[in-house]
């Protein structure tokens, strides 16, 4: 929007050039609950550094967070930075990904070692054996990151905004991630994060490999959205005679599409 606001360039967002190997394994994903929208995931491996970077930590810090590890630290950087909430589980424990929903009366140790009565319905996050984290609002201590770990599985997801509230609201516990979830975040975050933070991460370790494809799951897609507009209905809610040059200028600087007939355009939402 400033870059729209002030004509100036939008820089692009530094993001690692992550490619389909057929060398590398997919991740098993497999979406039972039909309010994930998408969930994407990579696996990296090979990490001998823990520690974030002292500007990391002074940002996070600046930000009402502290410097927990460097992987920790990456997820909540990346949650305040593009906006999507990510979460990094030991592979260790990690054989497969199912989203699914808890059963009645079901009880679950979360990150701060609180264990909980999920109610019924509550969307998780399994893996083969059981529970692993409560979707979009706080991870288990099962799979949580130590500080031996050298290999990860990377979530970044994008779940039903009521379904994770309404979720929030019954446990009493609400969260960062969770009060980004409960405002409609956009589903093409996900692989956008993902990559921001391999790049990060590789700047920080220089040793890490990636040790499986990027997979996504993009259950619930959005459809594209064209909308039909004239100039006339734009300057009458506007009160302000804008010309045909200044409304394509500004829809174009925001990223969308304009189709252009006489005063009448189609509009491409991004």
């Amino acid at each position: 929007e400033f870059a729209a606001i002030f004509k100036k360039e939008l820089k692009p967002l530094e993001m690692a050039d992550i490619k389909e190997d057929k060398n590398l394994p997919s991740l098993d994903i497999k979406i039972e609950n039909d309010k994930c929208n998408r969930y994407t995931g990579i696996t990296v491996k090979n990490i001998k550094e823990h520690v974030s970077t002292t500007q990391m930590q002074i940002r996070l810090f600046y930000c009402g967070m502290r410097s927990i590890s460097l992987l920790v630290d990456l997820t909540n950087y990346l949650m305040m930075e593009v906006g999507q909430p990510m979460h990094a589980f030991d592979k260790r424990t990690m054989d497969k990904v199912i989203v699914s929903s808890s059963k009645k009366d079901e009880k679950f140790v979360t990150l701060d070692d609180e264990e909980r009565i999920l109610p019924e319905g509550t969307m998780m996050i399994c893996n083969s054996k059981g529970p692993v984290a409560i979707a979009g609002i706080m991870g288990g201590a099962n799979t949580e990151i130590k500080d031996d770990t050298e290999e990860l599985l990377l979530e970044s997801a994008n779940f039903d905004a009521g379904t994770v509230r309404k979720s929030a609201v019954k446990l009493r516990l609400r969260t960062d991630a969770s009060a980004r979830y409960e405002k409609s975040l956009d589903a093409e975050l996900t692989p956008i994060a993902i990559k921001r933070f391999i790049k990060l991460l590789q700047d920080r370790d220089s040793n890490v490999q990636i040790a499986s494809n990027l997979t996504d799951v993009y259950k619930n897609k959005r459809p594209e959205i064209t909308i039909d507009i004239t100039r006339k209905f734009i300057n009458d809610n506007a009160g302000i005679d804008y010309s045909d040059e200044f409304i394509t200028e500004c829809l174009e600087r925001l990223e969308f599409k304009v189709d252009k007939n006489g005063e009448n355009y189609k509009v491409t939402v991004p």
